[in-house]
């Protein structure tokens, strides 16, 4: 009687069990083949940007090493071709080794060219800036990298310190070294200064003070150096009666 039972559940448990699958069988069936295909797609992307990187390291140390011309037109490509990342390497290494060629202009360009680049890194672009704006300065075109600089120095960007530092310095060599006093003055007390900027501020206020030491001492007033130079010479001994 007991097996006339048993055969009775296991009848409807295979009823339910159909029951269910005519339900969700085709969503259960669905769901396991996205899965599978999400992580074969995912697998099969990772294996792909790894690869492409390291086709792109690979052609990144073989346009360092190339010689002269040919590393740059290498470098131009990677630039042109490769993902963000190694795009903005190549630009940069292209620019430093225009320098290395002496060649400071068309290292301006470059750097230029990745500060105006759309898919650049904001932080990247603000370094080429600032790095094109230290070739220039170096060029003695100082209006042009102040104009650079003065873009960058805007109160919380990525790069707006040092901006602000060779921006004083631009106002040293020229000479005007109450603004130049003024802008070490305030990089040197701001909490948000690197120690070692810091550091080379409070040596800039001290080369400005040695600088106008000179000046100080020299702007004497007429009246002033008639009385400095005029003293009266002391009055001669009168000599001893002989004996």
């Amino acid at each position: 009687m007991s097996d006339v039972f048993e055969e009775i559940d296991e009848e409807v448990r295979q009823d339910q069990l159909k029951a269910l699958w005519d339900r969700w069988g085709l969503l259960f069936v669905v769901s396991v083949v996205s899965i599978v295909l999400a992580w074969t797609g995912w697998v099969l992307w990772r294996d792909s940007v790894e690869a492409r990187r390291a086709e792109e390291s690979a052609a990144f140390e073989a346009a360092v090493l190339a010689p002269g011309g040919e590393g740059l037109d290498a470098l131009d490509e990677l630039a042109a071709t490769a993902a963000p990342g190694y795009a903005a390497i190549a630009s940069f290494h292209k620019a430093g080794l225009l320098l290395e060629q002496g060649r400071p202009e068309d290292a301006v360009r470059a750097y230029d060219g990745i500060a105006g680049e759309d898919a650049a890194n904001r932080r990247l672009q603000g370094l080429a800036s600032l790095m094109a704006a230290m070739v220039l300065t170096d060029l003695n075109l100082a209006d042009e990298a102040r104009g650079r600089l003065e873009l960058l120095a805007i109160d919380g960007g990525d790069w707006a310190l040092s901006a602000r530092e060779m921006l004083a310095l631009l106002d040293f060599r020229a000479g005007d070294l109450d603004a130049a006093e003024s802008a070490f003055s305030v990089l040197s007390a701001d909490t948000r200064t690197p120690g070692s900027m810091r550091q080379r501020s409070r040596e800039m206020l001290e080369l400005i003070d040695s600088r106008r030491a000179p000046e100080a001492a020299t702007a004497v007033s007429p009246v002033e150096a008639t009385e400095v130079t005029t003293e009266p010479p002391a009055a001669p001994q009168e000599e001893e009666d002989a004996p």
